[in-house]
């Protein structure tokens, strides 16, 4: 409860007789740890310890990976990014002189380019120019070709003309005459559509149809009444088939008049103490009289002037019946009481689960008679309805009747359709064969005089034949295109010729440009490769910077982090070497040893008069006060004295335990110890603890000190045991 083993509960709490110096006379390290037990230090000691040399194993792996990874960027030091940046710089200036000796070299070879390509344009004009000279004959028959083109065109499209009009005439009176049988046709199918309709007789059957629908709307009020009674009887089928076995029969009266039975046998319900009055009054009252006998003696040992009266009062409370009568045992008749109670408790239950099952049969049997009346209900108006609507039984119903007259709708509808269908066809082909008609008559106008314009053409055109210009027309093909090529090839040839008598004036400087172009060309390709070379090297040198530079912030962040870890791992190993062979949880039990030596010294100062206090400073010493304060250890002392300060000690241990688990120790209990002591400090010590006692914590004490009798209230005497009884064990309390 307290948290302590026992060895430890005895040196605090409960002190065994002759260890009462235990925790005063133990060895430094014994004591050291019986603190560290006591107040969980143990966690400041070997885990503490091992928790620091593990972090401090984790930061020297730490600083040591960071050492590995500066190693690894050591060309980010800023010796290396000098260099670097004196390398770019030479290459950057090599550079710049190659990029001008190119841009000279380019210019030179672009002024020998152009006259190079001139020389060859005047080449090529040349050579073009002779041969448009033997292409000029059969252009100039193309060009007289093309100014006859108009003329021979317009012929053979009025000559298309008239033939497309004849063609059209025949085409229309064809057209017509396919149109007129197509007419017929669909004029007799018209007339047999006609015949067939009437003869089908639709409106007689949809006029039946209609009256019987609306007879079976006047009694839809009596099917949907059936409808619903027979759906309202099926339901109240359900419902008793349901009910009828759902609560068993019982005899109910006859349980219930036994469980009465059995109540009554067990007699009226009372409690704890009526039951004793009833079952054990005579032995409750001879036990009181007993307790009052034994005051009695008691008062006359401490009184023996009044022993006479005493004896009187004795005879007085002594029963007449005492042998032969009831044992009283308050366990069996609790027993005896309990059993009744949860027989009576069961009957009673059962009553109620009767009673329960009762009620529910009852409720069962009347909602059955229900279910049977309202199911009579329900067959009454079904059958009275069902008469009323036998008759349309015979006719197949209102949705058959109302499918019948839709279908006979329907069919009417198709044939009036049909009908219509092809009424409508007659009325197109006669259509089709008017304007077929109009369409021949047109077209025999319009191929008369088309025939007239083609005659005219013809005697001013020039041409023998039609077969001329048609020919005409072959050989020229694509009109446009053949002019624009003839325009643009005379265009070009008068062009060449005046470029090439140009060139002819420049002779001389374009004579050997193709060669000296070559050899300016080699010299800048000379130079741009020199320049391109230059600028890799920049390029490379400006990445290695560029790399240097990003690997100098690295390895600064890295040389920054490595000197804290350098930093942190000196504190770890101070802390290590601190905590080193529990040291720590030692000085933190040194602390607490001082503290409880602080609550002792009050004690102990309380219970030597203010002679003596301690302190602690490795093992306990006492301050005599009477002899100047000097400190002497706690060995030297006698065994009251070392019996005083062991008592200081616990009780202040025990506080500081009871503090630190915040659980309330109930007791401190002394073992002999009071032998050692004069009267005058026995009295001291029993003021001490009779301060400590409250309503909450009590103080034992073993002793055969005869003078703590007094000083104690509540006591339990042991006489040892003779040849005539054994040990015998007597509580006072006053």
């Amino acid at each position: 409860i307290v948290g302590l083993t026992f060895d430890d509960f005895k040196k605090c709490i409960a002190l065994p007789q002759g260890e009462f110096s235990g925790l005063v006379k133990a060895r430094n390290a014994d004591r050291l740890q019986l603190v560290s037990r006591l107040f969980d230090l143990e966690k400041y000691g070997a885990r503490l310890s091992a928790t620091i040399r593990e972090r401090y194993k984790k930061v020297s792996a730490e600083a040591d990976v960071l050492l590995a990874r500066m190693q690894e960027n050591e060309g980010g030091k800023e010796e290396k990014t000098a260099e670097l940046r004196a390398a770019l710089k030479t290459q950057e200036q090599a550079l710049l002189e190659a990029t001008e000796n190119f841009q000279r070299a380019e210019k030179e070879w672009l002024a020998l380019e152009k006259l190079a390509e001139e020389k060859k344009e005047y080449d090529k004009c040349e050579a073009d120019l002779r041969l448009m000279n033997a292409q000029a004959e059969g252009y100039s028959f193309v060009k007289a070709a093309l100014n006859q083109y108009p003329t021979a065109q317009a012929l053979c499209e009025k000559s298309k003309r008239f033939e497309d009009a004849k063609k059209a005439r025949l085409a229309a009176e064809e057209g017509a005459k396919d149109a007129g049988e197509k007419y017929l046709a669909a004029s007799a199918r018209v007339e047999e559509q006609r015949k067939a309709f009437e003869s089908r007789g639709f409106d007689r059957e949809i006029e039946e149809c209609t009256l019987l629908l609306g007879r079976f709307q006047d009694a839809e009020g009596d099917l949907k009444a059936f409808e619903e009674s027979k759906k309202k009887l099926e339901e109240c089928k359900a419902k008793y088939q349901k009910l009828r076995n759902k609560v068993p029969q019982e005899d109910f009266d006859r349980l219930l008049l036994e469980i009465e039975e059995e109540k009554k046998q067990l007699g009226q319900d009372e409690s704890f103490t009526e039951y004793l009055r009833r079952h054990f009054k005579d032995v409750l009252v001879s036990e009181t009289y007993g307790e009052v006998r034994a005051d009695l003696r008691n008062l006359g040992e401490k009184y023996p002037v009044a022993q006479e009266d005493v004896q009187e009062l004795i005879k007085k409370y002594t029963p007449v019946l005492q042998a032969g009568g009831k044992v009283f045992d308050v366990a069996n008749a609790k027993l005896e009481f309990d059993a009744v109670e949860r027989k009576r408790k069961a009957l009673l239950q059962k009553g109620e689960e009767t009673e329960k099952r009762k009620r529910a049969y009852e409720e069962n049997e009347i909602e059955k008679q229900r279910v049977i009346s309202e199911g009579s209900y329900y067959r009454e108006r079904m059958e009275a309805a069902e008469k009323k609507i036998s008759f349309f039984k015979e006719k197949g119903g209102k949705k058959e009747t109302e499918e019948k007259l839709n279908a006979l709708k329907k069919e009417k509808e198709r044939a009036e359709k049909a009908v219509r269908t092809e009424e409508e066809t007659a009325a197109r082909w006669l259509t089709v064969r008017e304007k077929q008609a109009a369409l021949e008559a047109e077209n025999a106008a319009r191929a008369k005089d088309a025939e007239r314009e083609f005659n005219e053409a013809f005697q001013n055109s020039g041409f023998t034949a039609l077969k001329e210009a048609e020919a005409l027309l072959c050989s020229v093909g694509n009109f446009e295109r053949k002019k624009a090529e003839t325009e643009s090839f005379f265009a070009r040839f008068e062009g060449l010729k005046i470029r090439v008598e140009e060139w002819k004036k420049n002779a001389e400087q374009l004579d050997g440009a193709p060669e000296r172009a070559a050899a300016a060309k080699e010299e800048k390709l000379r130079l741009e490769s020199e320049k391109t070379a230059l600028l890799g090297s920049v390029a490379v040198c400006k990445e290695a910077l560029k790399q240097a530079e990003e690997l100098k912030e690295k390895y600064r962040a890295l040389e920054k982090e490595y000197k804290a870890r350098l930093h942190e791992r000196e504190l770890w190993d101070k802390l290590r070497v601190l905590t080193d062979k529990n040291k720590f949880m030692e000085f933190i039990a040194s602390e607490y040893l001082q503290e409880i030596c602080v609550g002792a010294s009050a004690t102990l100062r309380s219970l030597t008069g203010g002679r003596y206090y301690l302190r602690y400073d490795g093992e306990f010493k006492a301050a005599d006060n009477l002899n100047g304060g000097i400190l002497r250890s706690v060995k030297t002392l006698s065994g009251g004295e070392t019996f005083l300060v062991s008592l200081s000690l616990a009780l202040s241990l025990s506080g500081a335990i009871c503090a630190k688990s915040l659980r309330p120790i109930e007791f401190f209990f002394l073992d002999e110890g009071f032998g050692t002591l004069d009267e005058r400090l026995v009295d001291t010590v029993m003021d001490v603890l009779e301060k400590l006692k409250s309503k909450n914590f009590s103080v034992g004490v073993i002793s055969h000190v005869e003078e703590l009798k007094h000083r104690i209230d509540n006591k339990l005497i042991v006489t040892g045991a003779t040849e005539t009884h054994g040990s015998i064990i007597r509580a006072e309390t006053y």
